[in-house]
């Protein structure tokens, strides 16, 4: 019982650090450790799953780009030409996700992740 309390809270905890520190270095996102974490530990349905990592991931890159802002790493006129168009994209694969099947959706992740991994492999990190 309290093991699996702890677990319950601590597995969480680390999975944040952890997405925290990988984010704030390689300046990626958290979802492939947020996701499955969501999905396969707590029973979260996969659009709940993105949509709770993707805020996740709001609160990490604001906490990091504030950091790396006010040390005058920030590329402030480029965030504009970037920026607009990202928000335009999520938009739209908002929309195109939202109106796809749950086990389509798990399938386009997993060639995603699985495209990911192959670069990893084949370019290094």
């Amino acid at each position: 019982m309290i093991l699996s309390l702890l677990l319950y809270y601590i597995i969480p905890l680390l999975a944040g650090i952890g997405s925290g520190i990988s984010v704030s270095l390689a300046s990626g996102t958290a979802s492939p450790i947020i996701i499955p974490l969501l999905t396969i530990m707590y029973n979260v349905p996969l659009y709940e799953a993105i949509s709770t990592s993707l805020f996740i991931d709001t609160l990490i890159g604001l906490s990091a780009g504030t950091i790396y802002l006010l040390k005058k790493k920030v590329d402030i006129q480029i965030i504009p030409l970037i920026g607009i168009p990202g928000a335009l994209g999520v938009i739209i694969g908002s929309s195109a996700t939202t109106s796809t099947s749950e086990t389509q959706l798990s399938l386009i992740i997993a060639l995603i992740l699985l495209l990911i991994g192959l670069n990893f492999t084949i370019n290094g990190i």
